[in-house]
């Protein structure tokens, strides 16, 4: 799948992303049904959290012991969400789906 979505963030042009994202939704939506869209979008917030994690990181670049880079992250997630405003659409459909794929 993440193959797939490249094809659409990778894409020159407007045209050609939309191309991809039509070749996408014929390959996944059969499979998960309305991902072509909720996926997009939560790929989006997923990139953003991993860029405030590399951006704690990096500061810092050695670290003593796995746990103390644990808290790092944590707390570089913990500043970053008090800036997270805006609720996620269509987040009930995307939740539901992973419980029915994810089981745990």
């Amino acid at each position: 799948m993440t193959a797939d979505l490249k094809h659409i963030y990778q894409s020159s042009t407007e045209d050609e992303a939309l191309l991809a994202l039509e070749h996408f939704s014929k390959i996944w939506d059969a499979k998960y049904p309305q991902i072509s869209r909720t996926a997009i979008y939560m790929t989006t917030a997923i990139e953003s959290q991993n860029s405030v994690i590399r951006k704690a990181i990096k500061k810092r670049k050695l670290f003593p012991t796995d746990e103390s880079e644990r808290k790092v992250i944590y707390l570089a997630i913990q500043e970053a969400s008090k800036k997270w405003t805006m609720p996620i659409r269509n987040w009930r459909q995307a939740l539901n789906r992973f419980m029915i794929m994810f089981e745990d």
